[in-house]
């Protein structure tokens, strides 16, 4: 799969790189959107340009900083899905637990070559990752919008995104690319602004919401709704730990589910039970923890409200809404399309991007993904290549700080806590075993003041991946930040073996942490 969808994005960029661009004269007028912000929706994003960094800028300095062809002709604009965000590429840091969620296709010498291409990936209208959303102040008021934020729909989105590639200066868009809600914003824009693109690569999605999207969307809706800490939207001055995280949680375990495949689920887990619980005396399934996981793992990142808006803007998604219908709609794009499509996604099954297919002139290729995972298949690739390129290295430091967490906090060592039987953990990196670790000492109402860790390895040399393995680690403790805000600090020190040991054989890594914990 993941041969698949690289061969599709640079084939996408091959024949963009070969059509002999030029910038796009006539402008449509943009219509106003009620209440937004531009400045604020453009907030935190990520412009990866023409040298081999992955840097956060504000979207002035971006403009300052990267390099945009004179012609404007090697921008290419990706789009996020739902509870996605700006940082598309790059390592792990403040703000970011993880890395890029599509790290290898995007970088130098990757299929979308950050060398040669003008890579923009803005975070989505609504959100809660500096864009202007629910838990943005209302100008008005100077309070969160929370329930007064307006109805948003993915037009709304495609018309914010048009005005951000103005305000970059770009009139035309070699190329955009978008799976599953950035699928659903990308074919608006086509349809919208159908001469502002020159190619696009459209991923598991469809040209509306079906009925069983709507349900299944609807349903985690209610489940939000109906957390007494939801408060009817107003819940943003509610101490730590009191907002909807239960309903936000459930919902997430509802879209799990239709993320994956029915036959990906029970292959993986059957009716196997969690640990040495006993589902017939109280216990859980292991997928009952799964689910659990992957919903309290949402909650600690995202904002309640923001899913609700999101949600509630791909359910109105339909191209041909006041157009003459879909078909109608469709003709409209002009930009030469590449449309792909997972086997076994339930969500936005095949018979979608067929119809995308059928209606789209010019459709350069109708491809399948043979994949089990469902529609979580254009990730779930890159969830595991992401986590080999994380490094042992980090795997390591990661390691020795939770138990350097563990200990003086007097809860049970990594073993004991992440059994290998413990399904919830299955494939999870190492980093994530840590920010659970950190989650859990917060609430022990322990604090933390510094970290120092050595770390002793023959090869590869670890002096230049030293600070990214800092801000990685200090991501995932953020639970643990000193009550008035002062910046965690991580220290880590490298060590040559010197030809001693296991070490200096080069056979394996060592690591030590000390961690200085306060309470009070």
């Amino acid at each position: 799969m993941k041969r698949m969808r690289h061969w599709l994005v640079c084939a996408v960029l091959a024949a963009a790189a070969g059509s002999g661009l030029t910038a796009c004269s006539s402008q449509q007028p943009l219509p106003t959107v009620a209440r937004v912000d531009l400045p604020r929706f453009m907030g935190p994003w990520y412009v990866i340009g023409v040298i081999p960094t992955f840097i956060e800028k504000d979207i002035y300095n971006a403009i300052e900083s990267y390099e945009l062809a004179p012609d404007g002709t090697n921008a290419v604009l990706v789009l996020h899905a739902l509870t996605g965000d700006s940082h598309a590429s790059g390592p792990a840091g403040p703000g970011h637990l993880h890395p890029g969620w599509w790290d290898e296709v995007v970088g130098p010498g990757r299929a979308l070559d950050t060398d040669r291409w003008f890579v923009v990936c803005p975070n989505v209208l609504g959100g809660c990752q500096g864009t202007t959303g629910p838990a943005s102040d209302d100008p008005e008021t100077g309070r969160p919008y929370g329930s007064r934020f307006p109805l948003i729909t993915i037009r709304d989105q495609a018309v914010i995104e048009a005005a951000f590639a103005e305000t970059l200066g770009i009139s035309r868009w070699a190329a955009v690319i978008g799976g599953s809600m950035g699928g659903q914003r990308a074919l608006e824009s086509l349809v919208a602004f159908p001469d502002r693109f020159e190619r696009a690569v459209i991923i598991a999605c469809g040209a509306m919401a079906t009925a069983e999207e709507i349900a299944l969307c609807s349903v985690q809706i209610r489940a939000i709704q109906s957390d007494p800490r939801w408060q009817g939207g107003d819940y943003y001055d509610a101490p730590p730990g009191e907002g909807p995280h239960a309903g936000l949680s459930l919902a997430r375990g509802i879209g799990q589910v239709s993320y994956r495949s029915e036959l990906e689920l029970d292959d993986r887990f059957g009716r196997g039970h969690q640990s040495d619980e006993s589902p017939l005396e109280g216990g859980r399934y292991a997928i009952e923890s799964y689910l659990e996981y992957h919903g309290e793992k949402l909650a600690r990142r995202f904002d309640a409200n923001t899913y609700l808006a999101l949600s509630r803007a791909m359910n109105h998604h339909d191209v041909g809404r006041g157009r003459g219908g879909i078909a109608a709609a469709l003709r409209r794009v002009q930009a030469e399309v590449t449309i792909a499509g997972i086997t076994s996604d339930r969500l936005y099954p095949l018979r979608l991007q067929e119809e995308l297919a059928e209606h789209i002139p010019n459709v350069t290729g109708l491809h399948t993904i043979e994949s089990p995972a469902g529609h979580d298949g254009f990730l779930v690739e890159h969830e595991a290549v992401g986590a080999e390129t994380e490094g042992r290295e980090v795997d390591v430091v990661a390691h020795a700080v939770a138990d350097a967490l563990l200990g003086p906090a007097g809860l049970a060592d990594l073993g004991t806590r992440y059994p290998a039987s413990d399904e919830r953990w299955a494939g999870a990196r190492s980093v994530d075993l840590l920010a659970d670790v950190a989650d859990a000492v917060a609430r022990e109402g322990w604090w933390l003041q510094n970290v120092d860790v050595v770390i002793a390895a023959e090869q590869p040399r670890l002096a230049p991946h030293l600070a990214a393995m800092a801000d990685t680690v200090a991501a995932a403790l953020v639970p643990l930040q000193e009550p008035m805000g002062v910046p965690l600090h991580v220290s880590v020190t490298p060590k040559r073996g010197e030809g001693l040991g296991f070490v200096g054989r080069v056979e394996g890594i060592a690591c030590w942490a000390v961690a200085m914990l306060a309470k009070g």
